[in-house]
C-alpha cells in the first residue's frame, strides 16, 4: 500500500500528501519529494521531541500555520526504499492500537530507533564479510531450519534480518548464532555483549567452514543460489515467498552480479552448546563499566559436527 501511494505521488508531481488509513487513529500521511525520496509524515497536536537526522534519512519538525507540528521522516537513499517502506510499515502498524494522539510522536520515533542500526547497516557496501555471513544463514535455514520445522515457522525464526541480538529464534525457545570461518580457523570474531548471551534460553554457536571458490565453480555457492533453491522450496505458498524476498531485502542484499562479491565451497557445519564454560562474554559477566565489547574466540571442540553436501 505504501509503494503504491509513494509511486501516486511521485505521478503528481510530489510536494503533496495523502493519509495512510482513514481508520488509524494517527494523522499519519505518505509524503513524496522528487526526484526519488519518499516519506512519510505524522501531524500532531503537541511539538514532537528533538530527534537528529540519521544516515539515509531526514528528520524534520515543523510548526503549522494552524498550530499544530509535523514530524518528517524522508529518505535520501532510494536503494534503501525496501527496506524503508519496512519501517514506516511497522510504525503505522505499532501505533494503529493502544497510542494515544499526545503520545504517537514518542511512539513513532521509538520505532525509528528500533531500525536505527539495520538502516545503517543496509546503507554500507554489502561487502563480503556480509556475503559471507548470510551465506550462512541461508545455509542453516536451507539444512537445519526447514527441516526441523515447518516452511512458516522458519521463516518466523530467521530473526538475524530485523536487528535481532541472535540470527535464529526458534518456537521451543532455542536460539542460534551462526558463524562463518574459513576450512582451517580456529577462532571466530563475536560481535557484541549479547550475540553469545542465551538470555536464560538454549543458545548454540554454529560455526560453518567454507573455502572460497570462483564464481564460475559449479561447487561454489552464493547468496543468488541459495537464495533461489530456498524461493523454489516455497514454491507452493507465494506468501511465504514473498516474505522470504521480503526478510533478504532486509539484510541488505539486492540482487545482481556486482553484488555476488563472494561464491564458496562448503565443508561443514559444527554445533557448540554456549553453556558455563564456553568463553563467551555477557553483560552480567563482564565488569562494570564495560557497555560493549567485540572480541574473539578461541573455538573448543563441537558438540556436533554435520557434513554439507
Amino acid at each position: 500500500m505504501l509503494e503504491q501511494l509513494w509511486e501516486d505521488l511521485k505521478r503528481a508531481g510530489g510536494g503533496v500528501q495523502r493519509r495512510i488509513d482513514e481508520t488509524h487513529p494517527l494523522d499519519l500521511y505518505a509524503d513524496y519529494d522528487l526526484p526519488q525520496k519518499p516519506g512519510l509524515v505524522l501531524f500532531t497536536p503537541r511539538r514532537p521531541p528533538d530527534y537528529t537526522s540519521i544516515q539515509s534519512i531526514r528528520m524534520e519538525t515543523r510548526q503549522r500555520d494552524d498550530g499544530k507540528w509535523s514530524l518528517r521522516m524522508m529518505l535520501e537513499t532510494p536503494t534503501l526504499e525496501p527496506v524503508f517502506a519496512e519501517l514506516c510499515r511497522d510504525i503505522v502498524e505499532y501505533t494503529r492500537e493502544n497510542v494515544e494522539p499526545a503520545a504517537g510522536p514518542s511512539a513513532f520515533l521509538t520505532r525509528v530507533d528500533r531500525w536505527r542500526r539495520l538502516l545503517e547497516r543496509g546503507a554500507a557496501e554489502f561487502g563480503v564479510e556480509a556475503v559471507r555471513g548470510l551465506i550462512g544463514e541461508l545455509l542453516f535455514m536451507k539444512h537445519i531450519a526447514f527441516r526441523d520445522l515447518s516452511k512458516g515457522a522458519a521463516l518466523t525464526a530467521w530473526t538475524g534480518p530485523i536487528g535481532a541480538p541472535h540470527d535464529f529464534l526458534f518456537p521451543d525457545g532455542r536460539r542460534f548464532e551462526i558463524k562463518t570461518v574459513g576450512v582451517a580457523a580456529d577462532t571466530a570474531r563475536i560481535n557484541g555483549l549479547a550475540q553469545l548471551d542465551g538470555f536464560g534460553g538454549t543458545l548454540s554457536l554454529v560455526v560453518i567452514r567454507m573455502a572460497k571458490t570462483g564464481a564460475d565453480n559449479p561447487y561454489g555457492v552464493g547468496v543468488s543460489r541459495l537464495a533461489r533453491e530456498i524461493h523454489s522450496e516455497l514454491e507452493e505458498d507465494p506468501g511465504l515467498q514473498a516474505e522470504f524476498q521480503r526478510l533478504l531485502r532486509l539484510t541488505g542484499w539486492r540482487e545482481g552480479a556486482e553484488r555476488e562479491p563472494y561464491a564458496a565451497t562448503i565443508m561443514q557445519m559444527e554445533f557448540h552448546v554456549v553453556a558455563d564454560a564456553f568463553p563467551a562474554l555477557t553483560r552480567e559477566s563482564v565488569p562494570d563499566g564495560v557497555v560493549e565489547a567485540d572480541y574473539e574466540i578461541r573455538l573448543p571442540q563441537p558438540t556436533e559436527t554435520e557434513v554439507l553436501n
